[in-house]
């Protein structure tokens, strides 16, 4: 029998090797032809080569429109599906409403998620909300595009507060205590600093002549909300902001002798951060940036303190005007520094954790935005991936979840280099002498809102409407303006 014979039952062994090795040499390759399938790569037949994919999604509001990559229609916007990598121009149309395009470099292997396209009509009906005898001088937004706050024109203490997911919102009156703000004679002026995380109560300023006083306005309780600098009667408050974009703490600078502070609002405890401070921002519950005091024509350098640990992150030429703006992004800081007459913004992601880990503490900016004029603005989108760079009408961009920059000049006479305001993620506006635009961040996508009075507008939470403030031409009458996005057909 075969299996009693010595030399039969070797050479049965090796087959049984030499299969086991084809085996193993079978799932080895098909692992890997699986993960590289997994990561987009594929045999192009027309160029006989082999090519990694990208995965792309893409929506659009309104739902349902078509899209089109370089020309050619592919299907209907909520879709997802593989493209190879290159450089696409995609576009959305759906009728009645203006084309939406954007030129994309798509990399093998990434993800591009164009899901955040609104589609503006190209004819819009507004209709007047509420109007004004004039021009409302103060007006801000909640974090969740819900609640617009309007100051009453000549009330002081007096607001009008709307909820903007209604479809035909109403004035509710907003009036805080008469014995809660500075009621000296003058110009009273209010400005908006920030919103808590929850919409619910906002950080602003109030001056009247040379006196500016901080509080924090409490939506849903008028009574509830605090003055700031009262609560504090002997300290010079200046630059209030939230910790953390909660009303437990705030950090302030001492304007008397420039040392930077946290008051915690339940236990009353100050504490001392840093001294000499002209400028800062607060990131996460233990981070900082600042600028220290500097003598005049002397370079300054940008800090950080992480959790106690003091970092520099870079040297910027002597000026007379700094900027800084720190945000979030997928959990990580992100920092932008500017020397205003150098014209040029410094963008840093997670620059701490990098400092820390270098063995040479030296960070490399992400990008650098370049203007070709003094620049009268610097923000980041409240999502974190875009960093806004202006002057006046000019605009550069950088995408940090790209790693692209655009750089643009939108066709409006900003009125007055008024700074522009990021609507959401991924829009923003910017108010001219007689109309408002609103763009995507790439400057490729937009609509202009006329006879407006040089303020912002807002988009309500599904952004299915917006509002701005308009002027009747020829009068002091101001309306607040719904303008809904949704064509006859669509509503």
């Amino acid at each position: 029998m075969d299996f009693l014979d010595p030399q039969k039952k070797r050479a049965h062994h090796r087959r049984l090797i030499i299969g086991y090795i084809l085996i193993g040499l079978v799932l080895v390759a098909v692992t890997v032809i699986l993960v590289f399938v997994a990561y987009g790569f594929r045999y192009d037949r027309k160029t006989d080569r082999i090519i990694q994919n990208g995965l792309v999604f893409i929506d659009s509001q309104p739902s349902s429109a078509n899209y089109y990559l370089n020309g050619q229609l592919k299907g209907q916007t909520g879709d997802r599906f593989n493209l190879a990598e290159g450089h696409y121009v995609v576009s959305m149309k759906r009728p009645g409403y203006q084309t939406w395009q954007h030129t994309i470099d798509l990399r093998g292997g990434s993800i591009e998620r164009l899901t955040y396209s609104v589609l503006f009509p190209k004819t819009i009906a507004p209709t007047n909300v509420k109007s004004y005898a004039r021009a409302p001088g103060f007006a801000s937004q909640s974090p969740d595009n819900r609640w617009l706050l309007v100051q009453r024109p000549q009330k002081m203490t007096g607001f009008d507060l709307y909820d903007l997911a209604a479809d035909h919102p109403k004035a509710q009156t907003y009036s805080l205590p008469n014995n809660l703000v500075n009621r000296a004679a003058g110009q009273h002026l209010w400005r908006a600093i920030e919103w808590t995380a929850n919409s619910q109560r906002l950080l602003a300023s109030h001056t009247v002549g040379n006196r500016t006083e901080y509080l924090l306005l409490d939506r849903r309780n008028p009574v509830g909300s605090l003055n700031l600098t009262k609560l504090l009667p002997h300290t010079a408050l200046s630059a209030v902001r939230l910790r953390n974009h909660d009303i437990n703490q705030i950090y302030f600078i001492n304007a008397r002798n420039h040392d930077l502070y946290r008051f915690d609002l339940g236990s009353k405890a100050l504490q001392k951060m840093a001294n000499n401070v002209t400028q800062y921002r607060p990131y996460g519950t233990n981070t900082l940036v600042y600028l220290p005091v500097v003598p005049a024509h002397k370079p300054v350098l940008v800090n950080i303190v992480d959790n106690s640990k003091l970092f520099h992150l870079r040297l910027l030429p002597a000026d007379d005007t700094y900027e800084l703006a720190t945000q979030d992004f997928k959990g990580k800081m992100v920092v932008v520094a500017s020397s205003v007459n150098q014209r040029k913004a410094y963008v840093y992601y997670n620059p701490q954790v990098n400092l820390r880990n270098s063995a040479t503490a030296i960070t490399v900016p992400a990008a650098v935005l370049d203007l070709s004029r003094r620049p009268n603005s610097l923000s980041v989108s409240p999502s974190g991936r875009f960093t806004a760079f202006q002057a006046g009408s000019e605009i550069a961009v950088y995408d940090l979840e790209d790693d692209h920059s655009y750089h643009f000049t939108l066709k409006l006479d900003a009125a007055n280099h008024q700074p522009l305001t990021w609507m959401d993620g991924f829009r923003f506006s910017l108010a001219g002498k007689n109309s408002v635009a609103i763009e995507d961040f790439s400057g490729e996508n937009g609509y202009r809102a006329k006879s407006t009075v040089g303020t912002a507008s807002w988009f309500n939470p599904k952004h299915k409407a917006l509002y701005y403030l308009g002027a009747k031409a020829k009068s002091a009458q101001t309306s607040l303006v719904q303008a809904s996005l949704l064509t006859p057909a669509d509503q």
